[in-house]
């Protein structure tokens, strides 16, 4: 991931989380009220997977061998596929 759109991803997580008593109130006008909650889950959950790869990603870059992006030294493991 880029510089670029990891910035665009970390501000949109925030517009997300400062919105979510907004999203939650709408949602609860037309739906059961989730979707604040949802959207935050799942923005917690690609940070959490993108931090997880920036660290692979570095212990990778200090053993010598870390080309490409951080996500590409994400381990096989359940985060990978979040």
């Amino acid at each position: 991931m880029t510089t670029d759109a990891r910035s665009v991803l970390t501000a949109f997580a925030q517009a997300a989380r400062t919105a979510h008593p907004a999203l939650t109130t709408l949602d609860q006008l037309s739906g059961d009220g989730d979707f604040g909650d949802n959207l935050r889950e799942g923005l917690d959950l690609v940070a959490g997977a993108l931090g997880i790869a920036l660290l692979f990603w570095c212990r990778a870059r200090v053993a010598g061998d870390a080309p490409g992006e951080p996500a590409d030294h994400l381990p096989d493991t359940d985060a990978r596929r979040r």
